[in-house]
């Protein structure tokens, strides 16, 4: 693979553009016409440390490079940032949440924390993204700065196309509910438009936990519900296992498979192996998303009063949603014996 910087490919050739660049495609059209780029994307290998900045990128000093492991080389720009990092990956908090917190143990907290990152110099190439990582600069050699106003006509680039999808995206975005919604990536994903007719309190009941007896731990008493719920509570709890046996898995895995078992992408390359959470509350809060997404499936592939929103699986998800259907069915014939032997 070409290393970004080693092989001094240039990233920010000059803009040579006929006219203004108004789109995607004049834009892709304007980048294709460059010389001296590498244009596939697979064959660059964006570094995550560099001993000089590149000229032609901003050089941020308010990095924080995380310390909590020493092979970590994850680089925010915010400390909120930081402790999401250190959740997510390495299943640490500086202190537990609630309560009143004491001079001394608020001390130790900002110690603990002090210690859980350092300063660093850092340089972004892409803001979303494939790619889009700090690259960290190493002290000490970073002595040539870069004036923010003159960081290249490639950063000009960026943010001028950037500015323009943007307000091309404010344009194209659904109308309905458009002053009620909060979030603007709902707006852009068209939920409002494609859940304008759906009744909010029947699609928050579609995707509840089915009601179980929890002094048994077993789903109520047979005239209390019905097969497809029975189904439903198979389904539930057999994801809720898939979670569980999966972080089993990984307790027991060696290092290298967990380093492989980590990369969402083929060409990604990470330095942290998976880890498993840390307690029975992670596992639960991160597998209840998926339970719920099974359970809008579970309550609209079947006969139902309400009005669903409409959907079309792929001929692969169909035939695993068939296949899964018909194992929790096998478990809905085989209920009286399953509960007399509870």
């Amino acid at each position: 693979m070409k290393h970004a910087h080693a092989q001094q490919v240039r990233l920010i050739p000059p803009i040579r553009s006929q006219g203004p660049i108004t789109n995607g495609r004049q834009i892709s059209e304007a980048v294709q016409r460059w010389e001296n780029v590498e244009h596939d994307h697979t064959r660059i290998d964006l570094p995550l440390v560099l001993d000089t900045p590149i000229p032609e990128l901003h050089l941020h000093d308010d990095g924080l490079l995380c310390q909590r492991n020493p092979n970590c080389q994850y680089v925010a720009r915010s400390l909120e940032t930081m402790k999401v990092h250190w959740r997510k990956i390495h299943h640490w908090t500086a202190g537990k949440h609630g309560g009143r917190t004491g001079e001394a143990q608020r001390r130790e907290i900002e110690a603990a924390i002090a210690q859980s990152y350092r300063r660093v110099s850092c340089q972004q190439v892409f803001r979303t993204l494939r790619g889009s990582h700090y690259i960290r600069i190493e002290p000490g050699n970073t002595n040539q700065r870069i004036d923010p106003e003159n960081d290249g006509q490639f950063a000009r680039f960026i943010r001028e196309a950037e500015q323009r999808w943007e307000e091309h995206q404010r344009e194209t975005v659904i109308q309905t509910d458009q002053h009620n919604e909060a979030n603007p990536w709902l707006r852009r994903a068209g939920w409002a438009t494609y859940l304008a007719n759906i009744e909010p309190d029947d699609l928050r009941q579609c995707i509840q936990q089915p009601e179980v007896d929890e002094t048994e731990n077993r789903p109520q008493a047979e005239d209390a519900i019905g097969p497809i719920e029975k189904a439903a509570h198979a389904i539930w709890q057999a994801m809720a296992v898939v979670a569980r046996v999966a972080q089993q898995t990984v307790t027991t895995l060696g290092h290298s498979i967990r380093i492989e078992a980590v990369r969402t992408e083929r060409d990604q390359n990470h330095h942290t192996p998976l880890q498993a959470y840390m307690n029975e509350e992670d596992i639960q809060e991160h597998v209840r998303p998926w339970q719920q997404v099974l359970m809008f499936f579970t309550r609209t592939q079947v006969a139902h009063e309400w009005t669903s929103p409409v959907y079309q699986m792929t001929p692969r998800q169909r035939k695993a949603w068939r296949f899964l259907w018909h194992l929790a069915w096998a478990l809905v014939i085989r209920w009286p014996s399953q509960r007399s032997s509870h």
